[in-house]
């Protein structure tokens, strides 16, 4: 009995630093898969020879499209709810405004004015920006 209720005082310790460790790995692997998929999007666009773009449509879902050449619309790549928006963790932009779009040519260049992604959870931000040659870079805010 003895052992039990030790057990449970030392499960009690550490049981909010394994909390807040379990939100920090829901937000990383949130930050990775978009980083991913920008990375992703630019290949598309060099790949098919056409522009492509990844558009934040809401806090939580984001889509990847490239410029159809027979259609005036864009073809459908994939289409993305977050790792962890069910966790507090969502995307946005630095004007916070849906939709926000960057779109990459068909040399891999961004094309848009829009540069960082934000991916927020109440305590910490996570950068994700791209340099005018298309480099997509991850960075960390406190």
């Amino acid at each position: 009995m003895i052992t039990v209720g030790i057990a449970v005082v030392i499960s009690a310790m550490a049981y909010p630093r394994l909390s807040a460790w379990v939100r920090s790995l829901s937000q990383r692997s949130a930050t990775s898969q978009l980083v991913a998929d920008l990375t992703m999007t630019r290949t598309q666009a060099v790949r098919v020879g056409r522009a492509a773009s990844l558009t934040l449509e809401n806090a939580t879902t984001y889509r990847v499209a490239y410029a159809s050449p027979v259609t005036t619309g864009d073809t459908l790549v994939k289409r993305v709810k977050i790792e962890g928006a069910g966790r507090g963790t969502t995307l946005a932009q630095v004007s916070r405004t849906y939709p926000a779009t960057i779109t990459f040519d068909s040399r891999g260049m961004r094309r848009s004015s829009l540069s960082t992604f934000l991916v927020v959870r109440s305590d910490r931000t996570d950068t994700v920006s791209i340099s005018w040659v298309g480099r997509v870079y991850r960075g960390q805010e406190q």
